[in-house]
């Protein structure tokens, strides 16, 4: 490996190769970006990990940067708008999908 340190982008790293991979990358003295789609705490455990080795290594989030609102959506804002259509107040709506994405899906 290149001794220059740089700053490696690993997909999948919140386990299996791609972990070993953010380790390797990071024992060789680079900064580790672990990107992750659906499992954040893993890839904030792999990093925390590392960190208290004193190494360098942050979770990225590849899709929370491309939603509109920029994050996640929370499990309670999922939930409020389960609790609307389970409601009444939603007696008039039929055959809908109703994307709670945080505009992910704006055309």
């Amino acid at each position: 490996m290149n001794s220059t340190p740089r700053t490696a982008l690993v997909t999948g790293a919140s386990r299996g190769l791609g972990a070993a991979m953010a380790t390797t990358l990071a024992e060789a003295g680079h900064r580790v970006a672990v990107n992750y789609f659906a499992n954040a705490d893993r890839a904030d455990q792999l990093c925390a990990s590392l960190r208290a080795r004193s190494l360098t290594a942050h979770p990225f989030h590849a899709y929370a940067r491309a939603v509109p609102m920029g994050r996640m959506g929370l499990p309670e804002e999922v939930a409020h708008t389960v609790a609307f259509l389970a409601s009444d107040a939603s007696a008039f709506i039929t055959g809908q999908k109703i994307s709670v994405n945080g505009g992910n899906t704006l055309e």
